[in-house]
């Protein structure tokens, strides 16, 4: 055989097995960068999906807090109400007995109505922001889990 043939088929065969394993690379990259790029995607939603569940929890803490506190206000409102009857019973018969100790009652009276007005007031103010919160939490929450 002729020399010269023989060198070009090893060369040939060389190049080919060169090329066929620089494409394998080549390939091996590709499917490396595609696999990085979905692993950083999935990172991401991931990411996204704690954050949100982290909001959420952060949100339901604060508005069961904020339910906890009105609850307390409404208990006191409900005890100052109380109050606020026995003193006007106590009235009623103070009345009956003398003007200056009707007419002390009376100021006793307003005073309590006004802390009373100024607490149902404050009530209804943090009662007007939880719902406020409520629907922040309600329009925040992804449309896919919505019931």
């Amino acid at each position: 055989m002729n020399p010269l043939l023989i060198s070009a088929l090893v060369s040939a065969a060389v190049a080919f097995g060169s090329a066929w394993q620089i494409q394998s690379w080549r390939l091996d990259a590709y499917k490396s960068e595609v696999l990085n790029e979905q692993l950083a995607r999935e990172q991401s939603k991931n990411q996204a999906l704690a954050d949100a569940q982290a909001a959420v929890t952060k949100a339901q803490t604060d508005a069961q807090i904020a339910a906890d506190r009105l609850r307390a206000d409404a208990a006191r409102a409900d005890r100052a109400a109380v109050g606020l009857r026995d003193t006007l019973s106590r009235s009623v018969v103070a009345a009956h007995g003398d003007l200056n100790a009707c007419t002390a009652q009376v100021t006793t009276i307003s005073e309590l109505l006004g802390t009373v007005v100024d607490a149902g007031g404050r009530m209804a103010k943090e009662a007007g922001e939880w719902v406020n919160q409520a629907v922040i939490l309600q329009d925040a929450w992804p449309t896919s889990n919505r019931p």
